[in-house]
């Protein structure tokens, strides 16, 4: 017998409606996947890493193992994606990242205006290590502020 025969309760309870299989297939080709949670952001920085580790620019004798992997953005509208070692003080990596990006940088002056990195709203000391306050995928912003 086949099931449209068979009346058995049992078996009309496991009869239920198709599963609409199109939304999610038309969401999945739409890339309209906006999950929430912290496996979607976590899924999200690791995308997000990869498109950086594609595009950076930095001085290539870096072994691959010791890159962090910046977004700066400087004031003027100027950003990049930019990779520097672990072991580099955030003054080594200023000095790099502004001379890739073509910035002025007179740090070595007393009396003119300094260029620091900026990280969540906080300037960074030169002479800390930049893996102490920066990971890979962070956003940094190098602006100028006067001498003090």
């Amino acid at each position: 017998r086949t099931l449209e025969q068979h009346s058995c309760p049992s078996v009309e309870a496991k009869k239920s409606k198709p599963r609409e299989v199109a939304p999610v297939i038309s969401t999945v080709k739409g890339t309209q996947l906006k999950r929430k949670g912290a496996k979607s952001l976590a899924l999200e920085r690791k995308v997000m890493l990869m498109k950086m580790k594609n595009k950076s620019s930095g001085p290539s004798s870096i072994p691959q193992s010791e890159r962090i992997y910046l977004n700066v953005t400087a004031e003027g509208g100027k950003q990049c994606y930019f990779h520097c070692s672990n072991l580099w003080s955030v003054g080594r990596s200023v000095d790099a990242i502004s001379d890739h990006m073509g910035l002025k940088n007179n740090n070595d002056q007393a009396s003119a205006d300094q260029l620091v990195m900026e990280y969540q709203g906080e300037v960074l000391v030169m002479g800390d290590k930049l893996c102490d306050n920066t990971q890979s995928g962070d956003t940094v912003n190098l602006k100028y502020i006067p001498p003090s």
